[in-house]
């Protein structure tokens, strides 16, 4: 039997691939590492990946096996050299310096062997907030899933 992807292993492959290629970041964090941190004592510039949830692609009949779509969304975190008022035309230039690395570690990447390339998606719009700017970048992963019968 081929053996089965971890549904939820995702996460640390992505963490670990930008932790590889985007060196200009100063941390890269799963979501519950945020869980506590308040917004003005983050470190920036800084990569933060969320687990955006899945849908159902395909579902075989006998219910024993699907391919499922994850979104993963990367937020490129940089905060602007002055205080609050610091401009987007600014805070998009510092972005720049890490969207394209994220852009090209993970677009086309293949993250296990039996998985499609991750693929750019529709993101949501940047947020601008208490000096730091928040610029989402989406991505697809195509994971199968397999489950032996009981």
């Amino acid at each position: 039997m081929i053996p089965p992807i971890d549904f939820l292993g995702l996460e640390p492959l992505i963490i670990e691939r930008l932790k590889a290629t985007v060196p200009a970041a100063r941390a890269v964090l799963a979501a519950e590492d945020l869980a506590d941190v308040q917004e003005r004592s983050q470190t920036a510039p800084a990569l933060h990946v969320i687990y955006g949830g899945y849908r159902v692609r395909e579902a075989a009949e006998n219910g024993r096996s699907a391919l499922t779509e994850q979104t993963w969304i990367v937020v490129v975190v940089v905060k602007g050299a002055g205080q609050r008022g610091d401009a987007p035309a600014a805070l998009r230039a510092s972005a720049a310096a890490l969207v394209g690395p994220v852009l090209s570690a993970l677009m086309g990447w293949r993250p296990a062997e039996r998985m499609r390339p991750l693929r750019l998606a529709d993101g949501p719009r940047p947020v601008f907030s208490g000096g730091f700017a928040y610029f989402p970048l989406t991505f697809t992963a195509s994971v199968p899933v397999q489950v032996e019968k009981l």
